[in-house]
C-alpha cells in the first residue's frame, strides 16, 4: 500500500463536506513499519498529526484535543494501556483504534474493555483499515466494517468478500463477523484450544495448500476461513460458494464454477459446507481441485472447505466424495466447540455487549459473576450463534444495569419449567453398584445428580465438587 514517511501525516488535511474536520492523532514510532495510507485518511476526511513517542502524544493531545487516536498496544517494550486510559479520561467522547500484534490477544481484549472503539491485528489490508476507520467515525454502520465499500470515484469497489450477486442475500450471516473488534472477536480467546488454533492458523496462512476447516454448527467455520485468508492473502479476493447457491447441475445458471474460481485468483476460494454440497456439484469441482493440487506452488488460488460433521460418516453415507475430500484435506483446522473454550466466554460477551447495545439503542448491561458462571457452565449446542442470541436477548429484554443468573434464559441456568421438574432418580443403593466398574459408577452418580438438580449441570457440578467443564468433558466421552 502507499505509505506515509515520517512527517507525512501532517500533510493530510481534508475538510468533511458535511461537517468539521476529524482531528486525528496517530501515535506510531519511526522504528515500526508504516501501516497507514494517505488515501485512507482522505477517504475518512481526517486532519492527521503524527507523534513518534508518548510524551509528544501527550502534548499534542493537550494542544489539539483530537477526536480520534490511533496507537499500538506497546512501544519500546512498554505497555500503552495506561496511556489509553488517560487519553479516554481526558475526553470521554474520544475514539481510539488499537493496532495489535498477533500475540497480544489478552492485551487487546483489555484495551477493548477499557473502551477502545476497535482493534486490528497486523497484518491487515488497506481496505480493512479503511472500513474500520469509517465505522469508528460513524460514516458507515458497524456491521459494514467487513462489507464492500464504494471506491473513491463512487463506483463499487471489488469486495473483500467476493460473493456472486445471486448468492449475497443467501450467504450465512455468520460468515461476516458482526463486529471488527480485535479483528475477529469470535476468535478471541485465552483458552488453550483457541491459542493452539490461532497459532496453527498463522503458521499455515501463507501456504498455497488446501485446508479443511471442521467444527460444530455455529462454531465460526466461515469466520475462521476469512481470518485465514486475511492472515495469508489479505489483498486478494475472497470468493464463497455453498450448497444454498449452487446445485452443480449442468443447467444451473446461477453459478459458473470456472469463472468463480478465476475470480478468486490471488486469493481464497471457500467451499462452505462441503459435506452438504450436491454430489453433482462435488463432481464438477473435483477436476478443478485436482489441477490445483498438481500445480500447488504455482496455483493462483487457495482452496479452503468447511465441514460441519464427521467426513468419514459423510463418505460412508454417500454424501461426500472421497477423492474430493482427500484432495482438499492437505491441512486441517479444527474449531473447538464453545463448551471447551474455558474462560473465553467473558471475552466474547465483553465484545458483543457494547455492540448489541449500540445497535438496539439500549443501555449496555453488565453481567455479574454468577451470570458469567452460568454461561460458562452451559453446554452451548449452538456455539457462537447461540451465545450471540443470548447476549442480544439480554440487551433487548433486561431493563436494569446488572444482570445476574436468574435474569438469563431458563435453559442456561437449568431452571425447572413451569410444569415442575421431573421426579429425581431414586438414590443408588450400594448393592446396586456392586459388580460395576468404577467408570460406570461415576457415570451413574453424575447423571443421577444432574437429574436431582433439575438438569442443571452447574448445580450438579457444585454438589459433586467439580467444575461444569469436567462434567461436559465426561459426557462427551460417554457419547
Amino acid at each position: 500500500m502507499a505509505s506515509f514517511s515520517d512527517g507525512d501525516f501532517g500533510q493530510v488535511d481534508v475538510r468533511r463536506p458535511d461537517g468539521p474536520r476529524v482531528r486525528t492523532l496517530v501515535l506510531w514510532p519511526p522504528d515500526m513499519p508504516q501501516v497507514f495510507s494517505a488515501d485512507v485518511f482522505r477517504a475518512a476526511r481526517c486532519t492527521v498529526t503524527q507523534a513518534s513517542h508518548v510524551e509528544q502524544a501527550r502534548r499534542l493531545c493537550a494542544d489539539l484535543d483530537p477526536d480520534l487516536v490511533i496507537m499500538p498496544l506497546t512501544m519500546q517494550g512498554q505497555s500503552l494501556l495506561p496511556y489509553q486510559k488517560k487519553c479516554m479520561e481526558e475526553n470521554p467522547h474520544r475514539s481510539i483504534i488499537i493496532i495489535a500484534e498477533n500475540d497480544q490477544i489478552n492485551e487487546a481484549a483489555e484495551a477493548m474493555r477499557n473502551g477502545a472503539a476497535d482493534c486490528l491485528f497486523r497484518p491487515f489490508s488497506e481496505a480493512r483499515f479503511e472500513r474500520t476507520l469509517l465505522s469508528t467515525l460513524g460514516l458507515i454502520p458497524p456491521r459494514m466494517a467487513h462489507a464492500p465499500l464504494p471506491d473513491r470515484t463512487g463506483a463499487q469497489s471489488p469486495p473483500d468478500t467476493a460473493i456472486p450477486p445471486s448468492a449475497r442475500a443467501k450467504t450465512d450471516p455468520m460468515a461476516q463477523p458482526a463486529h471488527a473488534g480485535v479483528s475477529v472477536p469470535e476468535l478471541m480467546g485465552t483458552s488453550a484450544p483457541m491459542q493452539h488454533l490461532i497459532t496453527r492458523m498463522h503458521a499455515i496462512a501463507r501456504s498455497p495448500a488446501s485446508v479443511i476447516i471442521r467444527g460444530e454448527v455455529g462454531s465460526g467455520k466461515s469466520i475462521l476461513a476469512r481470518a485465514l485468508h486475511d492472515a495469508g492473502r489479505p489483498n486478494g479476493p475472497f470468493v464463497i460458494i455453498g450448497p444454498e447457491v449452487w446445485t452443480g447441475q449442468p443447467g444451473d445458471s446461477s453459478l459458473d464454477i470456472v469463472a468463480e474460481v478465476r475470480r478468486a485468483e490471488g486469493g481464497t476460494f471457500l467451499i462452505d459446507r462441503l459435506d452438504e454440497l450436491a454430489m453433482s456439484a462435488q463432481t464438477r469441482l473435483l477436476p478443478i481441485v485436482q489441477r490445483h493440487a498438481a500445480a500447488l506452488a504455482k496455483s493462483p488460488v487457495r482452496f479452503v472447505a468447511t465441514l460441519g460433521g464427521d467426513p468419514y460418516a459423510a463418505m460412508a453415507a454417500g454424501r461426500l466424495r472421497e477423492d474430493l475430500f482427500y484432495c482438499l484435506n492437505v491441512l486441517e483446522l479444527a474449531l473447538p466447540p464453545l463448551r471447551q473454550r474455558t474462560g473465553d466466554i467473558a471475552l466474547l460477551t465483553d465484545s458483543w455487549l457494547p455492540l448489541f447495545a449500540a445497535e438496539e439503542g439500549r443501555t449496555m448491561p453488565r453481567l455479574l459473576p454468577d451470570a458469567l458462571a452460568a454461561l460458562d457452565g452451559y453446554a452451548w449446542p449452538g456455539n457462537l450463534r447461540e451465545l450471540q442470541s443470548v447476549i442480544r436477548e439480554v440487551v433487548l429484554t433486561f431493563d436494569g444495569t446488572d444482570v445476574s443468573a436468574p435474569d438469563l434464559p431458563a435453559r442456561i441456568t437449568g431452571r425447572a419449567p413451569a410444569a415442575g421438574p421431573a421426579p429425581p432418580q431414586a438414590f443408588l443403593a450400594a448393592d446396586a453398584l456392586v459388580g460395576r466398574t468404577l467408570s460406570e459408577v461415576e457415570r451413574l452418580v453424575i447423571e443421577a445428580t444432574i437429574e436431582a438438580e433439575g438438569g442443571s449441570i452447574p448445580r450438579a457440578a457444585k454438589v459433586l465438587g467439580v467444575s461444569p467443564s469436567t462434567i461436559y468433558r465426561k459426557r462427551d466421552t460417554w457419547n
